[in-house]
């Protein structure tokens, strides 16, 4: 068993070589391979940036949204150094990336969204849009019918707001929204009894 696992292969900085950085970590779990054909369990669709329709995973398994160093030449897309080296584990091995195109606008069903994406050596995607950006758009991933759902806008800062119960009774659809409230009296140090 323990002769089957892979130890993923450290790789030398693929976007420019620097001295002593400060480093971080993140993750991604599938950058495509050439050759072969995209998985039917991934959540894929397009996004567009200035006017060019791109392949896009949505992946959560991936910390961070990436972008392939090719889009980035062909879209000459303005590329900056980052202040740390990050280190990237993905299923084959460890790359570790500096550069990224900060806030691109990017269009998702069309809705505008900006997004820093970090350049990395994709092969067979164009974008991955990562778990930080998901979550702080509150985007939900349907796995079973492969779909993106972006909330209305203005619904995510409602829901941020309230906690969201649903359940499922005689195949009809109960939601309930639990708010709550919290009072706090306000004390002065003069009310206070002191025996």
């Amino acid at each position: 068993m323990a002769k089957d696992c892979r130890t993923p292969k450290a790789e030398l900085a693929v976007n420019a070589a620097r001295t002593v950085w400060p480093t971080s970590q993140g993750r991604v779990y599938c950058m495509g391979a050439e050759g072969r054909s995209p998985s039917n369990n991934l959540i894929q669709g397009n996004c567009e940036i200035e006017g060019t329709i791109l392949t896009t995973l949505f992946d959560s398994g991936a910390t961070h949204s990436f972008i392939s160093k090719d889009c980035v030449d062909r879209l000459k897309m303005k590329l900056t150094p980052l202040p740390f080296d990050l280190v990237v584990s993905t299923p084959a091995k460890v790359i570790t990336v500096n550069t990224a195109c900060l806030l691109c606008r990017v269009v998702v069903q069309e809705r505008e969204f900006l997004v820093n994406l970090i350049c990395l050596p994709l092969q067979s995607l164009e974008i991955i849009l990562g778990m930080y950006w998901m979550s702080y758009h509150y985007v939900m991933l349907d796995c079973a019918r492969k779909l993106v759902i972006l909330p209305e806008p203005g619904v995510f800062k409602y829901l941020s707001a309230n906690q969201l119960k649903a359940s499922r009774n005689s195949g009809a659809l109960d939601l309930s929204i639990l708010a709550s409230t919290e009072v706090m009296a306000e004390v002065k140090i003069e009310k206070i009894l002191v025996a």
